[in-house]
């Protein structure tokens, strides 16, 4: 069984990943809690698991890969998220606890990280056909809302930022 960011997972699993593995949810790191097969790893000792996009994933015996942040959810409060975790600082390997919360996918994609562009603006990109900057936000279903065409930067800006405060609320996210 698999998990880099699917919802289920077997109450089996669950059990396994509780045998296995500890939470600090001050540093966010997942510790062992029993010795590796032919001495791979000691009890007590952090996990270091690979990336995946920037995503820690940890390996648990007989259940296979997973999402850190996941796993970081179930050992704090008990329960295998069934919907997205997101980090709120929209670093992807800090899962301190005061750092994770639940949220829908369209939640979750609101809090992404932009990719630098022409404006390193979220929703504002420019449109050199017509030399103005065209400004764009998803509302709360995903549908695409067109904000207008500006002839500044700072005014497409203040546009989508009112827009982004007013419909995704703690989720916004400007950059």
């Amino acid at each position: 069984m698999t998990d880099t960011n699917g919802p289920r997972i077997e109450i089996w699993a669950i059990d396994r990943i509780k045998e296995h593995l500890a939470y600090d949810s001050a540093t966010g790191e997942l510790l062992r809690k029993v010795d590796g097969a032919r001495g791979r790893w000691k009890a007590g000792t952090v996990v270091r698991g690979a990336r995946n996009k920037g995503y820690q994933i940890v390996g648990v015996p007989g259940v296979g890969l997973l999402s850190a942040h996941r796993v970081a959810w179930l050992l704090q409060y008990g329960v295998w998220p069934e919907v997205d975790v997101d980090h709120i600082n929209g670093i992807r390997d800090d899962n301190r606890a005061e750092n994770l919360r639940l949220a829908t996918r369209q939640e979750n994609l609101r809090n992404m990280r932009i990719k630098p562009g022409t404006s390193n603006v979220k929703g504002v990109h420019w449109e050199a056909t017509r030399g103005k900057w065209h400004a764009q936000i998803r509302d709360e279903n995903g549908k695409q809302t067109f904000l207008g065409r500006y002839a500044s930067l700072a005014e497409a800006e203040a546009v989508c930022t009112e827009a982004r405060n007013r419909m995704h609320k703690d989720f916004a996210r400007h950059r």
